[in-house]
């Protein structure tokens, strides 16, 4: 993960950075992004890299890939038949405003 962007559970952003430091032996620039998920790309190698921050955050990470290979329409569909309310970068942008605030916990 060195010089790419993660994401991971709110409270873990610090460890992440210590992690990938210790994997890299040496700083690994990486960036944490404060989203439900992170497309990070192709590596060299033809893999893609995309990331979630948190169980429920996976589901809507799957919902998105899912979403570019098949289309929204279809997407939206899985999320109704799963009985799952996505979540875009509006709640982000909440979530954000609230911890900044000092409501969060």
């Amino acid at each position: 993960m060195t010089g790419r962007t993660a994401t991971t559970h709110h409270l873990c952003f610090d460890k992440l950075k210590q992690t990938a430091n210790h994997a890299a032996c040496s700083d690994a620039k990486i960036e944490i992004n404060q989203k439900r998920w992170v497309d990070v790309g192709t590596t060299n190698a033809g893999v893609r890299i995309v990331n979630a921050a948190n169980v429920t955050s996976r589901i809507d990470t799957s919902l998105c890939i899912y979403e570019q290979l098949v289309g929204k329409k279809d997407a939206y569909l899985v999320a109704e038949i799963a009985e799952f309310e996505r979540r875009d970068e509006c709640w982000s942008a909440w979530k954000r405003y609230v911890y900044a605030n000092g409501h969060g916990a």
